[in-house]
C-alpha cells in the first residue's frame, strides 16, 4: 500500500511507500493530505477498502480491531510523538 502525501499544489506529490507492519490488504488505497492553517494541523485521509471491518460500537472501545486510519508525528530528536 502507499499513500499520497501532497504539499502545495496536488501535481507537487510525493509518494511514501508504507512498511506494511500488519500485512498486506489488496485492493485497498489511501491517500493522506497535510496542512497547516494558522495554528492548526489539517489532516484529510481518503481510503477505498473492498470491505471495511466495524465491530467496535462503545465510546473508547478497541477500535484498533477494525478498519482504521492513524497518523504518528514526531519531531526529529525527540521521543514523544502524536497519535491521531
Amino acid at each position: 500500500m502507499a499513500f499520497t502525501v501532497y504539499k502545495g499544489a496536488a501535481e507537487a506529490n510525493l509518494p511514501i511507500a508504507l512498511v506494511p507492519l500488519w500485512g498486506e490488504y489488496p485492493g485497498v488505497e489511501g491517500s493522506l493530505r497535510l496542512g497547516i492553517r494558522d495554528t492548526t494541523l489539517l489532516l484529510l485521509f481518503k481510503i477505498r477498502s473492498p470491505q471495511l471491518l466495524r465491530m467496535v460500537d462503545r465510546h473508547n472501545g478497541p477500535v484498533y480491531r477494525d478498519s482504521c486510519v492513524e497518523a504518528f508525528l514526531q519531531q526529529q530528536g525527540r521521543d514523544e510523538y502524536l497519535n491521531f
